[in-house]
């Protein structure tokens, strides 16, 4: 019996891939009309930004390709939630769903069957996510040039990622990064409102709009030092950009730079190129945040469908007293770190000492990590 369960199984998931391919196949005509739209948006329902294909040429050469897609079982790797969905839509016949992972990967709504396609189909793919991403994200910008873009006392638009929110800033002092005032007191309330009424250190992914340019960023929420515009805002907060670093340590601020390169829509293959050691502090940084959907990202995912990122969402900040590395193995490296955790709903201080181990999967090209952390957080 579990032999025959198994060829059910495998035989209904040849019938599913042959009802779709020949779904797809049926797509082609000599008629350019066979694909009418192919329009790409973000899964995130909550993101509006819609990019269409219409012309004729595009269309016509999506059409040409659709029967040389090919068929395999596969999921996403490590568990990745794709980033977009594909409508295709078709004259005289049902529109097609597709997902896409960050790296182009194509796959089918039950996110179990990936579609290989050919390279002209690729190269539309990877201009739409290009054309879709600019309508939603900035450009990843050094500090040296952002620096001249936004001199003292010159403002500002900021967007936040997130929510879509704007408001007005100026740039007041800073060398090493950007110290920022909301420009008015409308502008302070908004931008109360975008940490959820509450001042934070979380940083947050944004983008500053100035002249014609777009430029990828990162604030905190917390006002500090001194303030001298009349804004209702006590003091002042920072703007990072990529490679600006803090002022007390002069080194890149981790959480910084991961909401750097989430504002320019690069953030899985900034994770992907981090060593061992700086994911880890990445994945502290993020999970003091309670970032769920980041921490997501950079640790190994089950495949039972447990998702240990939720764990982060109890954790309101840490703090890292202490880090040394413990142990390094081919594909293998292990860190110890002292830190004091904060819990939400939990003003008390609870000091951990916990071990992160990282693990490089060749299949993959990168380093993840092992997700136990999260409960040496909660735990100790």
């Amino acid at each position: 019996m579990p032999r025959l369960r198994q060829l059910i199984s495998v035989l209904a998931m040849v019938l599913v891939s042959i009802a779709v391919i020949g779904s797809l196949t049926s797509c082609s005509s000599s008629s350019p009309k066979a694909a009418t739209t192919l329009e790409l948006r973000f899964t995130r329902a909550d993101w509006p930004e819609v990019f269409a294909i219409d012309t004729s040429t595009a269309l016509r050469e999506i059409s040409a390709e659709l029967p040389l897609w090919r068929s395999a079982s596969a999921t996403p790797p490590n568990q990745e939630q794709p980033s977009y969905q594909i409508k295709l839509t078709r004259t005289n016949r049902p529109s097609l769903l597709l997902y896409l992972t960050h790296d182009l990967r194509v796959f089918d709504e039950s996110l179990s069957i990936e579609y290989l396609t050919p390279q002209k189909t690729q190269q539309l793919l990877a201009v739409s996510v290009e054309s879709l991403n600019s309508m939603r994200f900035g450009e990843l910008l050094p500090w040296s040039e952002a620096n001249c873009l936004l001199p003292r006392y010159a403002i500002c638009t900021i967007l936040d990622i997130e929510t879509g929110l704007t408001w007005k800033s100026q740039r007041r002092a800073g060398s090493l990064h950007a110290d920022i005032q909301p420009l008015t007191k409308q502008d302070t309330l908004q931008l109360h409102a975008v940490y959820g009424g509450s001042w934070s250190w979380d940083r947050r992914a944004i983008v500053v709009l100035i002249g014609n340019r777009r430029i990828a960023a990162s604030i905190n929420g917390m006002p500090h030092g001194a303030g001298a515009l009349r804004n209702g805002f006590p003091g002042h907060h920072c703007l990072h950009f990529w490679q600006s670093t803090t002022h007390v340590g002069r080194c890149p601020d981790p959480a910084h730079q991961v909401m750097v390169h989430k504002a320019a829509g690069k953030l899985h293959a900034y994770l992907q190129e981090l060593q061992p050691n700086d994911l880890q502090l990445a994945m502290l940084e993020i999970a003091g945040q309670g970032d769920a959907n980041i921490v997501k990202l950079g640790i190994i995912n089950p495949k039972d469908g447990t998702d240990p990122s939720q764990l982060a969402k109890q954790v309101s900040n840490i703090k890292i007293w202490e880090s040394q590395v413990d142990t390094t193995q081919s594909g293998k490296v292990i860190g110890l770190y002292n830190v004091s955790v904060y819990l939400k709903g939990d003003p008390k201080e609870y000091r951990r000492k916990i071990r992160l181990t990282s693990y490089y999967f060749d299949d993959l090209g990168r380093w993840l990590v092992e997700p136990s952390f999260l409960s040496q957080l909660l735990v100790g």
